[in-house]
């Protein structure tokens, strides 16, 4: 009997050992980016206003701190890849185990989809970056159907033990070790990510589904955000983030609308008239660059301001820490001026209130109609003038608009390829 119980209490301890050895090498295969995101959002002491839920295109077209500096909004962007409405009701839930805010915005992206079908590498793009707790259990079995895709979840060492081929053993060990110590980098944008390039407007076909008056899982899981927010004193808010084609959502669109409406929920439409896609936009499927998350960001902030009582906190001591925060993100985008060559790049990334320009050009250099708008888009930061005793075709000269420091100083010949 002892022999038998020492055996039993052996195979425990090993498959104990075996469990935290596979959860360690997880954690140590992790992306950096991920990682850095949510571990930032876990260990702050900040009491948020608003967390911003969705897909990348949240990702990319809402900057948490241009809120904090334009409103005193303390906020966090949670949005991830391919993170539509029905993951997000899982997603909200268990970022409220964590912070709870005042207010939780969710685009309405696959607001459409007829099944509750998730991106499973995506997800674990959130999800792994969080315990094992009894919200992420229902949240695995509620959207994934077999018992592989849901012990993939619990423990995904067999989603990232590729991830060893081609790195350096020891420096994955030494990242294990440093992540189980909660150690990270923080992330100076509060969760959001800038794509940096402006591709000219082409139609974007989201091959949305045509709207026949039948609930989808979308519209069910909208409900259910509601529902949550409510019981949790939380105040849900709907947004429409910009498209250059919206097609077929707009039917489901105005089919969510009746129900906000019911419900009496704000919803944000930003498809009309908010980015201008021939300068605002990274990519042909219409993810906005900086200068169109500013917009998107700016008109979000003035709608909430308008419907809610959200205190500016920027003079009150107790989030003091957000201005020190504030000043490491305009470094952080000063560097990323820096290291912009592309005259249609450096042009976009003028729209920002922390920078003006100088620019000089010789009487015979014209802009094609792209550049046109994005000069004039920008004209209230640029400095203008016309100077024949140039050594390149146009100059460009970024400045601090706090201490009028130089960023960086660009020249171009008459075709805007950057003179090395």
């Amino acid at each position: 009997m002892k022999k038998s119980l020492r055996r039993f209490i052996y195979i425990l301890i090993s498959l104990s050992i075996f469990s935290l050895a596979l959860i360690f090498v997880s954690k140590a295969l992790m992306r950096d980016e991920t990682y850095n995101k949510y571990e930032t959002f876990k260990q702050s002491n900040t009491d948020y206003d608003v967390l911003f839920l969705g897909s990348s295109h949240v990702l990319n077209a809402i900057f948490p701190m241009q809120l904090w500096n334009d409103y005193g909004i303390t906020s966090y962007n949670l949005a991830w890849h391919s993170m539509s409405v029905v993951p997000n009701y899982w997603i909200l839930q268990t970022s409220v185990l964590y912070h709870k805010p005042k207010i939780a915005v969710l685009d309405i992206l696959g607001i459409n989809n007829s099944s509750k079908g998730v991106s499973r590498g995506n997800f674990h793009g959130f999800y792994d970056n969080f315990p094992i707790t009894k919200t992420k259990i229902s949240a695995i079995n509620d959207l994934f159907p077999s018992t592989k895709e849901r012990m993939e979840f619990l423990i995904p060492f067999t989603f990232y033990h590729n991830n060893w081929y081609g790195k350096n053993p020891l420096s994955k060990i030494k990242q294990g070790i440093k992540r189980e110590l909660r150690l990270y980098s923080p992330h100076v944008t509060k969760g959001a990510d800038l794509r940096i390039g402006v591709k000219i407007n082409e139609t974007f076909n989201m091959s949305v589904n045509k709207y026949e008056g039948k609930e989808s899982a979308g519209i069910e899981y909208a409900k259910k955000f509601i529902e949550y927010c409510r019981n949790n004193e939380i105040e849900p808010v709907f947004v429409f983030i910009p498209y250059s084609e919206q097609g077929n959502l707009y039917e489901w669109r105005d089919a969510l609308i009746s129900i906000l409406e019911e419900e009496k929920v704000l919803f944000i439409d930003l498809t009309d008239g908010v980015v201008d896609f021939d300068i605002d936009q990274f990519d042909q499927n219409s993810h906005v660059n900086p200068s169109g998350a500013r917009k998107v960001t700016d008109a979000i902030g003035k709608a909430l301001v308008h419907n809610y009582l959200l205190e500016n906190h920027k003079d009150d001591k107790k989030f003091a820490s957000w201005n020190d925060d504030y000043e490491k993100y305009k470094d952080f985008l000063f560097s990323k001026i820096e290291e912009q060559s592309d005259f249609k790049n450096l042009l976009m990334m003028l729209n920002n209130s922390e920078v003006y320009a100088k620019m000089s050009t010789k009487s015979n250099v014209s802009f094609n109609e792209t550049e046109r708008k994005l000069i004039f888009g920008n004209w209230s930061k640029i400095d203008f003038a016309k100077n024949d005793d140039l050594d390149c075709d146009v100059q460009v000269e970024v400045f601090s608009e706090e201490n009028n420091s130089l960023i960086c100083e660009r020249k171009y010949n008459i075709d805007k390829v950057a003179v090395q």
